[in-house]
């Protein structure tokens, strides 16, 4: 009987099983702690950062046949949340809050296509936190820009804090402050940087139990509540759309609920997404390429779980039922939804990874494929040829160092267009074929010599 019973149950999971939505895999089986990031890269792999138990920093990703999962050298002092984006060379950089004796300072960890490189950015002569909640970006010229909070036992002031850096090196800007105490704190910051390379943040106020915004107009910042009925904001994540318009996932946590809030051109729409007790953590927010919203949260010691618009309502889905201790979502060229979490239950830590056949209503639609552009001679060290058929739609080429550092921009206007780089030094460059919205189309090696 026990046996009938065992094989009537099987019959009625493994259905589910087989024609689940999301594919999960195990990226790391023993550890796994507070905050983890993702990002894909032109083959839609996807990058990953987190940090163990111990407070250890890793970096994995996926190589086209398997993960490599890389312990770097941060040992047992990494904490507060990462971040992770990809330069144009496709190399990963992560930021972390690093303790030290003296207090915590906000560190940057980079790949240079050699070797694991390691900075510190922000930190305080005297007993402090800096770092905490980074968001990492890159601007069109290949620097990386970051948000982070800061707070200065000393003075007892909390703030929101920007780094970017150019030509010259990093620069430090004061964004917001509050005085602080245990309860008067900022936390989560979210970046995002628009065509003109302006920074726009998310971020939440722990005292005022207020989402916020901030964006730079290109000469002094402008900040502003978008959110502030009830305790609102945890876990803000913000993207912008083609016309570099906010939108903003994030918890209402005295609702348990998910919202959203985007800008219109005239004023911020507020729509709660889903509620029920203990919803609305670790939210993560990206678009598709038709500027829908996509969502991954979790329910409190519950499910991870997944939300889209599809042009009328919300939908709805459940990733996996585990104990969820913080999400983030991205989705790649090709619209396959990629989300990164990990299992919080006691002695039971594992990062995990789910993927999602694009959704119909919302997945990337390109009218060219990679494989119908050509550009030639390569090597070459005088002049590009890059063959576009379809000149219909507006193009561009960016070529990068191995540095990640933007060397020349061409409009591309005619079927054959003529790119001059005999004025580059010779090396290996990358160079990016890429549409009106600056998603990259295609993206290959270029050999000078």
């Amino acid at each position: 009987m026990r046996k009938l019973l065992f094989i009537t149950l099987m019959m009625l999971i493994f259905p589910l099983l087989t024609f689940s939505q999301w594919d999960i895999e195990i990226i790391n089986d023993t550890t796994g702690y507070y905050g983890c990031d993702i990002t894909t890269d032109n083959n839609g792999y996807p990058h990953i950062s987190y940090s163990d138990e111990s407070h250890n920093l890793y970096y994995a990703h996926w190589d086209g046949s398997q993960w490599q999962n890389t312990l770097i050298e941060t040992p047992n002092s990494a904490f507060n949340g990462t971040s992770i984006a990809l330069n144009a060379s496709g190399n990963p950089h992560i930021t972390i809050q690093l303790q030290n004796v003296y207090g915590n300072k906000l560190w940057h960890v980079w790949w240079d296509g050699d070797n694991w490189q390691q900075e510190g950015i922000d930190d305080l002569p005297s007993d402090g936190n800096a770092g905490r909640w980074s968001s990492i970006a890159f601007d069109n010229d290949g620097y990386p820009h970051i948000s982070y909070t800061l707070q200065n036992t000393d003075t007892e002031v909390s703030f929101i804090k920007y780094a970017y850096k150019d030509g010259s090196g990093w620069h430090l800007q004061y964004i917001d402050s509050i005085t602080e105490t245990f309860t008067n704190q900022f936390k989560y910051t979210s970046l995002e940087l628009d065509s003109d390379n302006n920074p726009h943040i998310s971020y939440y106020d722990y005292d005022e139990g207020d989402l916020k915004y901030a964006r730079r107009n290109g000469s002094e910042w402008q900040t502003e509540k978008i959110d502030s009925i009830d305790n609102v904001g945890k876990y803000a994540s913000i993207v912008l759309d083609d016309l570099d318009y906010p939108h903003i996932a994030y918890k209402d946590h005295t609702n348990d609920a998910v919202k959203y809030a985007k800008w219109d051109g005239s004023a911020w729409q507020i729509d709660t997404v889903e509620s029920d007790i203990g919803y609305g953590n670790y939210t993560s927010l990206v678009l598709d390429a038709n500027n829908r919203p996509h969502i991954s949260s979790a329910e409190y010691s519950g499910e991870v779980r997944f939300a889209y618009w599809d042009g009328t309502d919300w939908q709805t889905e459940v990733v996996e039922d585990i104990y969820c201790g913080w999400t983030a979502l991205d989705i790649d060229g090709e619209g396959y939804c990629h989300i990164v979490y990990f299992n919080d239950e006691f002695q039971s830590l594992s990062v995990r990874y789910a993927k999602r056949n694009p959704i119909s209503v919302g997945n990337a639609k390109h009218n060219m494929n990679e494989n119908n552009i050509h550009i030639y001679p390569n090597p070459s060290n005088e002049n590009l040829i890059i063959d576009i058929p379809d000149i219909t739609r507006e193009y561009s080429a960016e070529i990068y160092d191995m540095q990640g550092r933007k060397m020349k921009k061409h409009d591309i206007i005619n079927v054959n267009t003529e790119l001059n780089i005999s004025d580059l030094p010779d090396g290996i460059y990358i160079i990016n074929i890429m549409d009106k919205n600056e998603k990259v189309i295609k993206s290959e090696k270029l050999i000078h010599k």
